[in-house]
């Protein structure tokens, strides 16, 4: 399947009744989608990887309300996403260090800039 042949008059956003709804995702990749992200888009119906779609919407001076809520929907994926990476590092990390878990800083901590 490509997306141009898809009905561009006929698309909607997820909230949309009467058109062909695309999941979150896929809205934001057909709104947003430039490049070869674009390209793979229109050959192969490839979407945005959720952090970009995200950002390309937050990015949107004036955003649509589908988009708006498109990304909104996300972000709970996107916060999981963020979440899992950042559980990585840190195991990763505590490894290297030697220790299960980092509970002091390392470097100092400064005070407040004013």
């Amino acid at each position: 399947m490509f997306a141009w042949l898809l009905p561009e008059h006929r698309l909607a956003g997820p909230a949309d009744q009467d058109a062909l709804a695309l999941s979150p995702l896929e809205y934001l990749t057909f709104r947003y989608a430039t490049g070869v992200h674009r390209a793979a888009w229109e050959t192969a119906l490839a979407t945005l990887p959720l952090r970009e779609a995200v950002a390309a919407a937050h990015r949107d001076p004036e955003p649509d309300r589908d988009a708006a809520r498109a990304a909104l929907t996300l972000l709970p994926a996107l916060r999981a996403e963020a979440c899992a990476e950042l559980d990585a590092v840190e195991a990763r990390l505590a490894a290297a260090a030697g220790s299960g878990s980092v509970s002091t800083p390392i470097l100092p901590v400064h005070g407040r800039s004013r």
